[in-house]
């Protein structure tokens, strides 16, 4: 246990801890106890036992005064208060939070010595297991690969969107009932991914690419054991995450006229 109050250099007991350190000196006095001879620890918990409800703060301010009567006395507050708190914290009781000024020191002590290595351990263990999940899940296929160009940019702003915005927006539910389906329609070659990828980069959606020719004709089911091939059950297992993901995430499914009326 720690004590209590640091004034300048030195540590100091509160009035109340050393009061109790005497009284259980006189008390020790008078059954012949050589309280000298005791250990801290013991001397704490003796302390605590006679009085539980103050705590071991107060029981190690006892047992330090009992071994040492000249420790310097302080008459700052021994428990502070904090109100105004918004938390869930056992701690925290009513938006009162009460801190007992003696246990600090040994709570941040032991969470250095015992806490903190368990929270870097942790912390490396779920970065470990995080980057096993996006590579399992292929997270980062998920993000739109928007070149840097301005040419580029600037020719989604002027061209591609005044084409796309307002059949987009009804797609999205800005203007009237939310649609959920946007077909373009272009030779090979002619930029249909790329407005779609600046759209869902600039919204901050994920985008899933499905490949059409590899779901092929024959798949009628988005259950991937039905699918005929591996090839069609990956991308069975991309369109089934896209549609857990909610909302915030847009399927783009590529050469569409290889797909399966059936499976539309």
């Amino acid at each position: 246990m720690t004590l209590l109050v640091q004034t300048g250099g030195s540590f100091s007991l509160s009035r109340a801890g050393a009061e109790r350190g005497d009284g259980l000196v006189r008390w020790a006095r008078k059954h012949d106890v050589d309280v000298r001879t005791a250990q801290l620890g013991e001397l704490t918990r003796w302390a605590f036992d006679m009085h539980p409800d103050e705590g071991f703060g107060r029981a190690s301010e006892t047992a330090w005064r009992a071994l040492d009567p000249l420790s310097e006395v302080s008459d700052a507050p021994v428990v502070v208060t904090v109100e105004g708190m918004r938390s869930i914290h056992s701690t925290i009781v009513e938006g009162t939070l009460t801190v007992e000024v003696s246990l600090i020191s040994s709570l941040i002590r032991r969470y250095r010595r015992d806490g903190l290595p368990r929270f870097h351990a942790f912390q490396l263990e779920r970065r470990s297991e995080v980057a096993q999940w996006r590579a399992r899940l292929a997270i980062d296929r998920l993000r739109p690969r928007v070149l840097s160009s301005f040419v580029r940019n600037q020719l989604v702003d002027e061209v591609y969107l005044p084409l796309l915005g307002d059949n987009l927006a009804k797609q999205l539910g800005l203007s009237g009932p939310s649609q959920g389906l946007l077909l373009l329609i272009s030779p090979p070659g002619y930029g249909k991914t790329t407005p779609i990828e600046y759209l869902v980069d600039l919204l901050g959606f994920a985008l899933v690419k499905i490949n059409g020719p590899a779901l092929g004709s024959h798949v009628t089911s988005l259950d991937p054991a039905a699918a005929p091939d591996a090839t069609s059950a990956e991308e069975l297992r991309r369109l089934n995450r896209a549609f857990a993901m909610g909302t915030n995430v847009v399927c783009y499914l590529d050469d569409v006229q290889h797909v399966s009326p059936e499976f539309l």
